[in-house]
């Protein structure tokens, strides 16, 4: 593959990426706030246009769908921000939420955009009022325009790529728990190498400030230094006793060879005279018939 392929192949990968994750966004949004992925789609282009956050302006629009609600069942606070505004409670329940945007947009930029218009604005849309001003400034047309001509992808596409990051998801947690004891067992091995490193800096360190202490005249503070660097008292002190390296256990094959080595030595009477030729020969029986059940065993499989 040559080079322009490959990049041209990560590309696509990273624009897949991004689709199916920015996708699985809206259509999770659009379950948790009950709205068609297709008007979230839009709104979200015309947010994006504004500098704005889709979710933000989402939240604030279902929060201002709940103030006319309110308004209309009597509320006082309500009912006085949609006068200062022009707004009609009944005519906002009859429109679909992108029209509702557009309308309120409408009245914010008839009503002078002042104090009062901004402190109703705050009141029926609550604390997203601030963030979705940008958006409302836009005026009508711009916000029509924005929202007609957007392109969205249908809900069937969006519902097959929450499908796929579902499945992905379900198999990046199960490669996770298959994959833990490995990550254990790598921690465990890295916090040992660096603890050692740590310990074996630190004796350098140690050795470099006993040389300064010679140098600068403070002999027995330097002496000090050495010792506990020439004895690992640092080492220690770091691993709770002194460092053993691992033993490695001795191949079946070697141990009969060294075994029988040391018996014949004893038979011949070249040996120490303190061996004990029959545990020996017991020892090697057993070692010669582990062999065979591993032979046995690698030919099986």
């Amino acid at each position: 593959m040559s080079a322009s392929m490959a990049i041209g192949a990560a590309a696509i990968v990273g624009m897949f990426n991004k689709f199916r994750h920015e996708m699985d966004r809206i259509g999770k949004l659009s379950q948790r706030l009950e709205e068609a992925p297709e008007t979230l789609q839009r709104i979200g282009l015309a947010a994006e246009l504004a500098g704005a956050d889709l979710e933000t302006v989402v939240k604030g629009a279902q929060k201002f769908v709940r103030s006319v609600v309110e308004a209309t069942e009597g509320s006082k606070i309500y009912k006085r921000a949609m006068d200062v505004l022009g707004l009609s409670a009944k005519d906002l329940l009859e429109l679909p939420l992108e029209d509702q945007l557009i309308a309120l947009s409408d009245a914010y930029v008839k009503s002078g955009k002042g104090g009062a218009e901004l402190a109703a604005i705050q009141d029926l849309l609550g604390k997203q009022g601030v963030e979705l001003l940008p958006l409302l400034r836009m005026g009508p047309e711009a916000l029509t325009k924005a929202m007609r001509e957007a392109k969205v992808v249908t809900g069937e596409t969006i519902d097959e790529m929450q499908k796929f990051n579902d499945e992905m998801t379900i198999v990046g947690n199960d490669l996770q728990v298959k994959l833990a004891p490995f990550f254990k067992w790598l921690a465990e091995s890295l916090t040992g190498v660096i603890d050692y490193l740590t310990a074996l800096l630190d004796t350098y360190r140690e050795l470099g400030r006993a040389t300064g202490d010679i140098f600068s005249g403070e002999i027995k503070d330097g002496v000090g230094r050495l010792k506990r660097v020439a004895t690992g008292e640092i080492l220690k002190r770091q691993f709770g006793g002194p460092v053993v390296p691992k033993q490695v256990p001795e191949p079946p094959e070697a141990k009969l060879r060294r075994l029988r080595d040391t018996y014949n030595h004893s038979v011949d009477g070249r040996g120490s005279g303190t061996v004990n030729e029959q545990r020996l020969f017991d020892e090697m029986k057993a070692l010669m018939a582990q062999l065979r059940e591993n032979k046995r065993t690698a030919v099986q499989y």
